[in-house]
């Protein structure tokens, strides 16, 4: 196709490349963070780990450098989750070695500048994470460069255009591709984009070469992620667009004419695959280990609804655009382009994610098969551009979900909205909200809130804890505007349960109110102390409300925090306690008051 033709897909291309520039090195640039936030942090960490091992510390298994590590950069908890001791006495990595192959040649240019620069060459000061950040968006860049050269094979340049277009500002790529580039994800999406590409390409020419690459890319995008050995589908099933005996037949008389050149692509992927094996068998005197330990997959029952549903991490839930791969099915059906081998890898693909017992972990996975789901897409957009009412239905749902992308990657990163531990009543009221009501996040912890006007309130109980019989602490008490205060510690993790009661068929609202302090705050979501309201009839518990504490709160704060429940018309007693976790931090208690109100 002369290059003329193809504007609209190239400017898509630089309009995408600019903005993944933009969020790399203006938006959040992770290079420049630390800790956890920093770009060698995390599941990052564990790919990586490989190298300093190897190349800096010369320790793969006595992992003697771990800790000096882990407490000067913490790339993530203090404990050792990078690796685990096996039963040989060694210590075995987690993930599987792929990444750190493919982060060698940028770690080798940091290692080289770090120490000419003034920086420690321990493979985690600054240079080491640029090269990390860097490698990633490099990467990225060069795997949408090619894709618009794959898609480029099959569709339009106009619809090329829009797929470039919808596939970085309208998913979860622009994060992984801008952002989060040390992860696994974008550089899988690359390789795919390859495999893709030399697929076409042998099938087209027969040539030698590309069966190599594709041997070598499936290998290596095994040996990064051992699921990903579903990839030798696409290559084995290219060009069947039936399952027919006839079909069949004639493939297997094409592998048989063409075995030389197969059996060279086996024999590469194996040897990158031994990789693996080779190092178990280095660290642990085992050719086989299974690292994820007590993670796994559940087979007879895969996440099918929950894992792209659900309201903490659901993949599409947070990445709408991704429905319409689904929708194109059936005109990509229709289309009988590369079908079998197409929708075998995207169906089995997305059973084997949503196997994954841990399917909490959100849509990241499925970011590496956005190839082959986007040429999906293709045979959709390619019917909208010759249907006006298909267009007019498409375009507005499509502007919905560029908008609602750019919505959660913004606010993952920088925004008001905290979009951890998300239900399904807090991302109904706060979904494209750029300003939030604080009180709004009381509803990952209950199901309602009241935010109008309080009327005929009731005073039902205070506690102000002035009395001695109160102070739970033999050391000295805490003291909040000069009142004794109910302290939460190790040692005495509950408040007393204040138990109400209510006159019969009484109805409305009950708040209890209290001042928190805290000299540290505890980030652990699990540890976090819990004000919590019971409604009841008699001993049958009626309704629960809880709230956790400290995300209203700072370091070293004092707050008057609150907490709402819709009392039932049946409920004739109340209990309302405070639980602090034995490991939590310590918290302080005081002014204590429940009252009941009217809309």
């Amino acid at each position: 196709m002369n290059t003329l033709h193809q504007r609209l897909s190239l400017f898509s291309f630089w309009t995408g490349t600019l903005l993944l520039l933009w969020a790399q090195f203006f938006f959040y640039p992770r290079w420049q963070k630390t800790n956890t936030e920093a770009a060698i942090a995390w599941d990052v960490s564990g790919y990586y780990w490989y190298l300093p091992s190897v190349f800096i510390y010369h320790d793969l298994k006595g992992q003697h450098f771990k800790d000096s590590v882990l407490h000067q950069y913490r790339p993530s908890n203090e404990d050792f989750q990078q690796g685990f001791l096996h039963k040989s006495g060694n210590y075995v990595m987690k993930y599987s070695s792929g990444m750190a192959l493919m982060y060698f040649p940028f770690f080798a240019a940091a290692h080289l500048y770090a120490p000419i620069a003034g920086y420690p060459p321990d493979g985690f000061s600054l240079p080491y994470q640029i090269a990390i950040s860097f490698g990633g968006l490099l990467i990225s860049l060069i795997g949408l460069w090619y894709f618009r050269k794959f898609l480029l094979r099959y569709y339009s340049d106009q619809v090329t255009a829009w797929l470039l277009l919808l596939l970085v500002a309208g998913t979860n790529y622009l994060n992984y591709a801008g952002i989060d580039t040390g992860m696994s994800h974008t550089w899988l999406f690359t390789l795919y984009v390859f495999l893709l590409l030399n697929t076409d390409l042998f099938y087209q020419t027969h040539k030698r070469k590309y069966a190599l690459r594709i041997g070598l890319i499936v290998g290596l995008v095994t040996l990064t992620r051992p699921t990903e050995i579903i990839s030798v589908l696409l290559p084995l099933l290219w060009g069947l667009n039936s399952l027919s005996i006839g079909d069949i037949r004639r493939r297997w008389k094409f592998f048989a004419d063409h075995k030389g050149a197969l059996l060279s692509a086996v024999l590469i992927a194996a040897a990158i695959m031994m990789i693996q094996s080779v190092y178990w068998k280095y660290a642990s005197g085992d050719w086989i280990v299974y690292s994820y330990q007590d993670q796994g997959f559940n087979w007879l029952r895969p996440h099918i609804k929950q894992y792209p549903f659900n309201y903490e991490t659901g993949w599409i839930t947070y990445c709408p655009m991704l429905l319409l791969p689904f929708v194109s099915l059936l005109p990509f059906w229709v289309k009988k382009t590369n079908r079998v081998a197409i929708l075998s890898f995207f169906l089995i693909n997305f059973y084997i994610v949503s196997a994954w017992n841990v399917w909490q972990y959100g849509g990241r996975a499925m970011v590496q098969s956005y190839p082959v789901q986007f040429f999906i897409l293709g045979a959709l957009i390619e019917q909208a551009m010759r249907r006006n009412w298909l267009k007019l239905i498409l375009f507005p749902v499509v502007a919905l979900f560029l908008y609602l992308n750019i919505w959660v990657v913004y606010h993952y990163h920088a925004g008001q909205v905290d979009l951890s531990f998300v239900t399904k009543e807090f991302y109904w009221r706060s979904l494209g909200r750029w300003k939030l009501d604080p009180e709004i996040n009381k509803l990952k912890d209950t199901k309602e809130i009241f935010t109008g006007t309080a009327k005929s309130k009731t005073l039902l109980f205070s506690e102000n804890f002035e009395r001695d019989s109160m102070v739970v602490s033999e050391t000295a008490i805490p003291v909040i505007e000069g009142k004794g205060a109910l302290l939460l510690t190790a040692s005495h993790q509950e408040s007393p349960h204040w138990k109400l009661n209510l006159s019969p068929g009484k109805a409305g609202w009950m708040r209890v109110q209290a001042t928190f302090r805290i000299d540290q705050k505890e980030w652990d979501h699990w540890k976090q102390a819990q004000l919590t309201i019971v409604c009841r009839k008699a001993d049958q518990e009626l309704k629960r409300n809880m709230i956790r504490v400290q995300p209203f709160m700072n370091g070293y704060d004092t707050r008057i925090i609150h907490l709402d429940a819709r009392l039932p018309s049946n409920c004739d007693a109340v209990e309302v306690f405070i639980w602090n976790a034995e490991s939590g931090l310590p918290l302080m208690v005081d002014d204590l008051s429940v009252w009941t109100f009217d809309e």
